[in-house]
């Protein structure tokens, strides 16, 4: 990865998102772009991106030193006007973004957590994969939850998931349906599990994590809670579908679950080619 982008509303959600994407950033040596969109200009907006950034920098090199060290900083910052998904979407094709980040809207409430947000739009039209930042970062990812199921969508979630945290432990969770023979369908993931993972050794290295395929009966969403229990993972990624005459992208409904209920982070990849 050589360029990310932070989304940032500038509230608390989006100050631990900026700890993340700063993270994440210095992990690949890639170049962190950081916007703020208003409805207005705002001159105090500025000031305020200029002083969470400078905090979040300052609160890495005290507490992370091992993994973030010194004298790292964004590549870019800035606070414009207008439409924020727009905005968000026009400015990673600029930098032509391998990963946005943004952290969950200031939404109260347990269930809906990301319906009619600006989140849930990002997420629908973003072209790229996209951290949900769900809590402050005190490590680089470690454990990666990945829904896997037989499509393409699940294969590029799993290529992304790899992308992102090349050495960090790696679990497998598919839903089967209730009844349905394990033989074949495991030797399907593990096959595309070991493709996956020869394409990440030559893309961003050596993956040093293990790896584990758990197989469970279920919906998607109880399965990955389920596993995510058993494993704690700081990072759950899984793949956007697509549906209708439109053939455009949505979160489905077990997607949806794992993103309000899960502590961990998320990763939300498109379909891809």
């Amino acid at each position: 990865m050589k360029n990310l982008l932070l989304a940032t509303n500038l509230g608390v959600n989006s100050q631990q998102a900026l700890e993340r994407a700063l993270l994440v950033a210095r992990l690949h040596k890639a170049a962190l772009h950081v916007i703020h969109v208003a409805s207005a200009h705002d001159g105090s907006a500025e000031e305020e991106l200029a002083r969470q950034v400078a905090a979040a920098v300052a609160y890495l090199e005290a507490h992370l030193p091992e993994e973030f060290g010194a004298g790292f900083k964004p590549a870019s910052f800035k606070s414009v006007a207008g439409d924020p998904v727009q905005a968000i979407v026009a400015e990673a094709d600029m930098c032509d973004a391998d990963l946005t980040i943004t952290g969950l809207s200031e939404k109260p409430g347990a269930r809906g957590l990301i319906d009619s947000t600006i989140l849930e739009r990002l997420l629908m039209t973003s072209a790229r994969p996209s951290i949900v930042v769900k809590s402050r970062p005190t490590r680089n990812y470690e454990s990666v939850l990945v829904g896997l199921d037989l499509s393409p969508t699940s294969h590029h979630a799993l290529e992304a998931a790899l992308r992102v945290a090349p050495t960090a432990d790696l679990i497998i969770a598919h839903a089967k349906e209730t009844g349905s023979g394990d033989g074949d369908t495991g030797d399907t993931l593990a096959r595309i599990t070991k493709e996956c993972l020869a394409a990440a050794r030559k893309d961003v290295g050596v993956h040093e994590g293990a790896v584990q395929i758990l197989i469970e009966d279920g919906p998607v969403a109880d399965v990955l809670s389920r596993c995510a229990g058993k494993s704690a993972p700081d990072l759950v990624a899984f793949g956007k579908h697509n549906k209708g005459l439109s053939h455009g992208p949505y979160i489905g409904s077990g997607a949806r679950g794992v993103l309000e209920e899960l502590d961990a982070d998320m990763l939300v990849v498109p379909p891809g080619e």
